[in-house]
């Protein structure tokens, strides 16, 4: 309104003009903002107090096949599924925080979403409803299922060659013991036993990888049973009676460090089979393990037998002396042997770091 003069039409004129400024700035200002909505790809619903839609964007819209009419003066809960729903009487997500739920569209199909709630505030601050921001999780679930079916498989083919491994070291075991048993030469027949025991030591450690939930570690508690029950199986006779016994704490081992460890200890449990109780009718083996709070191993073997020849020991260039010294030195541990100090017999007693797990195929 173009008036000049200053009087009190001039003053209502220029009022007026002043009005129609800020009316179309706010209109300009809502329509950048509906404008910026729009633009989004995520999903944006706008509720009020009681959780009544009053709003959504066209993202809203083309996600749950749902206009904007139908979906207004609808509740929020009627687009998310029975689980994980935004209600007013159930404890909403906290500010900045996803969730995963399902949203509904209008077919009945469910789509997953990460969503966040929001309250909407007004001039002074005060909350007259909610704003819901929704992301589409198709495609990325899509791509964790893809992920988790490759994982499997290659866990299921780990595990067959773990499997197929103990079968061929079964195979080799089976053919020494024959090949012992039609031996006459009584040091070729022990040595060629030997060499099956060490064999079947690694061979149970496969078996159990291939039988563990995780292939990346096997628990050393339940191997060292079973590698005794395998030893007194193969090296126990009716002339000395030699019983075993383990007190083992619940230690799991990677591949890496259960291979070397396994022969360590059936070459330290063999050696006293054959070495602790000449000339005695009985005796007993015990093997303790045990792991302290800085993660160290340590493996014991005692018996009490008639005890060893340190001297004779120290100077033994024997393969039983040559595998304990590289197999130590490969757990980069410690090695100790001699007397038991209260009583007969003897002990033997190694320790090394254990090594961290990796989980199966992590990076």
């Amino acid at each position: 309104i173009e008036i000049d003069t200053k009087d009190e039409l001039g003053e209502l004129a220029e009022s007026f003009n002043s009005m129609s400024e800020s009316i179309v700035a706010n209109n300009v200002s809502r329509e950048y903002f509906f404008n910026i909505l729009e633009s989004m790809r995520e999903a944006i619903i706008v509720t009020d107090k009681d959780g009544i839609v009053q709003g959504v964007n066209t993202s809203t819209s083309d996600l749950l096949i749902f206009s904007e009419p139908e979906m207004r003066g609808r509740t929020i809960s009627s687009f998310f599924s029975t689980q994980d729903t935004p209600d007013r009487n159930k404890k909403p997500v906290e500010k900045g925080q996803f969730k995963e739920s399902l949203m509904i569209t209008k077919r009945g199909r469910s789509i997953p979403v990460l969503y966040s709630e929001n309250d909407l505030l007004d001039a002074k601050n005060a909350v007259i409803g909610k704003v819901y921001v929704a992301a589409d999780m198709t495609a990325r679930k899509e791509y964790e299922e893809r992920l988790q079916q490759s994982l499997h498989e290659k866990e299921v083919l780990l595990a067959e060659i773990h499997h197929r491994v103990k079968n061929n070291l079964a195979v080799i075991s089976g053919l020494l013991q024959l090949q012992s048993f039609s031996s006459n030469n009584k040091t070729v027949a022990k040595a060629l036993k030997d060499s099956q025991m060490r064999i079947q030591s690694i061979s149970l450690v496969h078996e159990l990888l291939y039988q563990n939930e995780s292939l990346a570690y096997i628990q050393y508690d339940r191997y060292i049973n079973d590698l005794l029950q395998a030893i007194q199986l193969t090296h126990s006779t009716p002339e000395v009676d030699i019983r075993l016994s383990s007190q083992v704490d619940p230690i799991a081992l990677g591949i890496n460090q259960a291979v070397p460890c396994s022969l360590l200890l059936n070459e330290l449990i063999v050696n006293a089979y054959k070495h602790a109780f000449k000339g005695i009718d009985e005796g007993k083996i015990n093997i303790y393990a045990t792991m302290d709070d800085d993660q160290m191993v340590t493996i014991k073997v005692c018996d009490n037998g008639v005890g060893l020849d340190m001297k004779r020991l120290n100077e033994s260039k024997s393969l039983g002396m040559t595998l304990i010294k590289t197999l130590t030195k490969q757990l980069d541990g410690t090695f100790e042997t001699g007397r038991n100090p209260d009583g007969p017999g003897s002990y033997s007693v190694y320790s090394f770091k254990k090594e961290s797990i990796v989980s199966d195929f992590a990076g």
